[in-house]
This record gives C-alpha cells, structure tokens and sequence, in this order.
C-alpha cells in the first residue's frame, strides 16, 4: 500500500480591484519500494521515497473601470518524491493575461495571455527500480502568446442579491432551535 498525506489551503479574498486566489500545499509519500537487485548481496534492495512536495498557485486578478482585467499568474513546484518517482528539479510557469469586454453585460470579450514567460517550464525526475535507474528532463515548450474571442448570448447579470438565509432561517439559528 502506498501511505500519503496531502494538505492544500486557498484563499481568495478581494480587496478593491484586486481579487487574488491562492492555493499552496503539499504531499508527502511515506513509500519504500523492494526491488530485485543483482548487486545486492541478497539480491534485493530497498528503495524509500518519503521527500515531501509542495505547490504554489498564486493568481493574481485585478478589475478595473470600463472592463478591463489584468491578472499575473504563477504555479510553483518544488523537488519532492511522487508515489516511485524522485522530482529532482523545481518547475514553475508565470502567466501574464490582458482583458477587455465590451457590450451589454461584457457579452463579448477579447483576451491576451502569454504563458511560462520566464521558459521555465521544466522538469528533472529520476525513477528507481533498485537495478534500473532511469533519468528524465523535460523541457516543455509552452512559452506562447494566445489571443482569444469570447462572445456570450443572452449574457445577463446574476439575480443574486446577497441577501443570504431569509430572515425565517436567521430568526431560527439565532434562537438556537
């Protein structure tokens, strides 16, 4: 059986303009794997894999006048082990994005992003089988510009008031029945 903890923790406060959403945790693996190995004495070796990994996704969204929205992105991975799999190098990937809506409601909508600005979407892992050790990088290409036209029919503002419980409900749950 493989033994694992994982804890993530978001938030997404607004202040203003600024409305970000966060997201950061990790995963540890508690995983020893027992492989057939020629070189061992036994024949057998042990291999653990218990380095704990963490995320970072921090976006970034600022709203401004007229419907215009810029938002600054990045998702962080740091080196840490996965399940049989050792990450031996942090990746991370930063977006940049431009928005303007126009039309009753923002129905339609132009968007610019440009993704792994800094080109590094990259990624070392080592696999271990005890008699077999593999080595994989990864140099992802995924630097790019891509624009995008969105048009939204019978686009309408939400019917929501915020008005919460009904006044019923707020009555029950203050008299504690």
């Amino acid at each position: 059986p493989v033994r694992n903890l994982a804890i993530f923790l978001s938030a997404n406060p607004t202040w203003g303009v600024y409305s970000p959403s966060w997201t950061i945790g990790g995963q540890k693996f508690w995983n020893t794997m027992t492989y057939d190995d020629p070189r061992s004495d036994t024949g057998k070796t042990d291999v653990t894999f218990t380095k704990p990994i963490f995320f970072f996704d921090l976006n970034n969204t600022f709203r401004f006048k007229h419907s215009w929205q810029l938002e600054a992105n990045a998702n962080i991975q740091t080196k840490g082990d996965v399940l049989n799999f050792r990450i031996l190098s942090p990746s991370y990937n930063i977006r940049f994005v431009v928005q303007k809506c126009w039309l009753k409601n923002d129905a339609l909508c132009l968007r610019a992003s440009i993704s792994d600005v800094f080109q590094r979407s990259v990624q070392d892992m080592a696999h271990d089988c005890g008699f077999f050790y593999a080595l994989q990088k990864t140099r992802s290409r995924s630097h790019r510009l891509d624009i995008s036209i969105r048009y939204t029919f019978n686009a309408q503002k939400s019917k929501y008031k915020g008005t919460g419980a009904g006044k019923a409900e707020q009555q029950r749950m203050s008299n504690g029945n």
